[in-house]
């Protein structure tokens, strides 16, 4: 069948919206931190044995599908990779950066680090929420103590947010904690079904 693409409309509004309103090459630095990031997800996919098949884009964010099966400890692995070598990337990036002194390597640099740290967060379906339902699964109460953690790290992010915008500081942690948030109620609405990501 091969590797599929597939793109939403609200994710195709959402990149239109955040292209238009970029007057400082903010998602020119982004695109290869993403893509690195995704880069390290299919590198230890394939060392797995499993191949990815689609790559979803929608406003919850980019999703890889495989074909095959993975255990608890293989998915664990494939979760870390993603932000392991995007955390690399960011950090080769700041040391060219600074030896070039290309302000761009370091916007990649900067963006790429925020990138990659927000992953490894503690709520699903980021990649840190991910490999700590990996190591939790067999834990009797594993599950509720990821959803727990979820909502907990966005409500977090929205305090946070909001004392910096008490303080005229910016409003992106708070932007993110509510994204969050909603992304963690979609998460337990299809667990609640049984239906599974």
């Amino acid at each position: 069948m091969g590797f599929q693409i597939r793109i939403s409309t609200g994710f195709i509004l959402l990149a239109a919206l955040l292209f238009f309103f970029d007057d400082c090459g903010l998602i020119a630095a982004c695109m290869p931190a993403i893509a690195v990031h995704e880069l390290g997800h299919v590198l230890a996919m394939r060392s797995f044995g499993v191949s990815p098949i689609r790559l979803t884009a929608d406003t919850s964010g980019l999703s890889l599908d495989y074909a095959g099966s993975l255990d608890s400890t293989s998915e664990f692995f494939v979760a870390l990779s993603g932000p392991a070598l995007g955390l690399m990337f960011a950090l080769a990036c700041s040391k060219l950066g600074r030896a070039l002194n290309s302000e761009y390597l370091l916007l990649c640099s900067g963006l790429g680090t925020v990138i990659n740290l927000f992953n490894l967060l503690p709520s699903v379906p980021l990649d840190g929420g991910r490999a700590l339902r990996c190591l939790l699964y067999r834990i009797r109460c594993g599950e509720a103590a990821v959803t727990v953690l979820g909502y907990a790290t966005a409500a977090a992010l929205i305090s946070f947010g909001l004392c910096l915008i008490a303080r005229g500081l910016g409003f992106a942690p708070f932007i993110a904690g509510v994204w969050l948030l909603i992304l963690q109620r979609k998460n337990t609405c299809k667990q609640t079904e049984g239906s599974v990501k």
